[in-house]
């Protein structure tokens, strides 16, 4: 190392700038959090056909997400045999669509 940037190194910075640096970290985090939210609860997959080439790509669809469809790959191979799923309130299928996006 350079003895410019040990100095640098070295130095005690001010409690604002840590402070901006946090926010900024902190900003830059929830945005990711929501562009991943945005893309598994708001686009599902589908697959198109180019010189023999099967290739998923993804696309809009608020019914088929890439959310709802690992909830029914959770339901069909974790849900015992002759056991059936129950929605008791309207919102239930949204809901756990939207929790499974954030995790």
């Amino acid at each position: 190392m350079t003895e410019r940037t040990e100095l640098k190194r070295d130095e005690e910075k001010p409690l604002l700038s840590h402070i901006a640096e946090l926010a900024m970290r902190l900003r830059r985090g929830l945005i990711s959090l929501f562009l991943a939210f945005i893309i598994f609860f708001a686009f599902g997959y589908t697959t198109i056909n180019i010189n023999g080439y099967t290739i998923p790509i993804l696309y809009p669809s608020l019914f088929h997400s890439l959310a709802d469809s690992l909830i029914l790959f959770f339901i069909h191979h974790e849900l015992p045999k002759g056991m059936k799923l129950l929605n008791l309130n309207p919102f239930d299928p949204l809901y756990a669509s939207a929790y499974t996006s954030f995790y």
